[in-house]
């Protein structure tokens, strides 16, 4: 018989490599829950972090070990990143009511119901008893809104102060902390929120120095407001993503119709600028012939600048019908733009 007889068959299985078992551990300190939108207050003076988890309060080194974020830093990531924590998140929602506040407060502005007007205006001073001021929103609409955008400002100003980069050895920039302040200063989204509340302390400014066109101007950049609030919608920023994406092909797209436009503008220009005649009260114009044929009427090409609407309005297939062919070499242009 074998020595080997009574032995096991089966071999004893390898060991675990470290990896694995460190997968495997009971969890840390790190991983404990974050804290309570309630319990905010007593991190503050407390010398615990002040987001307890791994993703906010901490980050891993290069070679593995486990750092605190600085204050700063954990309250710049509550301020821009959502889904950082469950503070940021309430943060978040709290910015997006106020804003669905504002844009539906910009929305109601303009209707009749939620419209006075004032007893004394410019317009009216010195004017007769008949005089009635141009209306304006009803005083609660505006406080409201005034509030909103101290808020605005507010959260504006408090997200630079508190900006801090990544460190390196956390995968951070190794560019200056002036350079990475300046790059994120200006980037799209922090321009468009400054846009968005430049208006309401410009417009005070403005009106002091009587320029009614400026304050009206100013009130246009509102609307930016709307897209303040699409920057917290994933879908709003995948469609901001694929754009960027595709920015080879609508350049492509654009030099194709600057081409056409003046390709096909010179080319309706000549056919449909009609001749100089002199009308019957005495003046002269490019007429051309009716598109029954039996008249003549003002040409609307009188430039090839102008003739460039007529061409993206055809080319983009919309047709307004505002501006169109009459004359036989006119119509063949036309079919060739399309």
């Amino acid at each position: 018989m074998p020595e080997n007889f009574h032995q096991p068959l089966l071999k004893q299985p390898p060991p675990v490599p470290s990896s694995l078992a460190a997968a495997s551990a009971p969890p840390t300190s790190m991983s404990s829950p974050r804290p309570t939108l309630f319990s905010i207050s007593s991190r503050f003076s407390s010398n615990t972090p002040l987001y307890p988890s791994a993703y906010e309060a901490y980050y891993s080194s290069i070679d593995g070990a486990p750092v605190r974020r600085r204050r700063r830093r954990q309250l710049f990531i509550v301020l821009t990143k959502p889904g950082g924590s469950k503070v940021g998140m309430a943060f978040f929602g709290v910015m997006i009511t106020i804003m669905l506040t504002s844009v539906a407060i910009m929305t109601l502005e303009t209707m009749d119901e939620f419209m006075e007007s004032p007893d004394e205006c410019d317009a009216c001073r010195g004017e007769d008893e008949g005089c009635v001021c141009e209306p304006v929103p009803k005083k609660w609409l505006t406080d409201v809104q005034e509030v909103i955008y101290y808020i605005f400002t507010a959260e504006y100003i408090l997200r630079h102060l508190t900006f801090y980069p990544a460190p390196r050895k956390a995968g951070g920039s190794s560019q200056p902390h002036a350079v990475q302040f300046l790059k994120f200063a200006v980037h799209p989204w922090q321009v468009i929120d400054l846009l968005a509340v430049a208006p309401f302390w410009l417009e005070d400014w403005f009106s002091n120095v009587n320029s009614l066109n400026s304050v009206r101007v100013l009130r246009l950049f509102r609307v930016f407001q709307v897209i303040k609030l699409g920057k917290y919608n994933r879908t709003f920023v995948t469609f901001f993503r694929v754009l960027k994406k595709s920015f080879p092909a609508l350049n492509l797209l654009f030099c194709i119709l600057f081409f056409g436009m003046c390709l096909f503008g010179s080319l309706i220009y000549e056919a449909e600028r009609g001749l100089w005649t002199r009308t019957t009260d005495g003046s002269y114009e490019f007429r051309r012939p009716t598109t029954a044929g039996d008249a003549t009427e003002a040409s609307p090409f009188t430039s090839i600048p102008q003739s460039f609407w007529w061409f993206i309005v055809t080319a983009t297939t919309v047709g307004y019908g505002d501006t169109y062919p009459t004359t036989p070499w006119g119509k063949v242009v036309g079919e060739k733009s399309v």
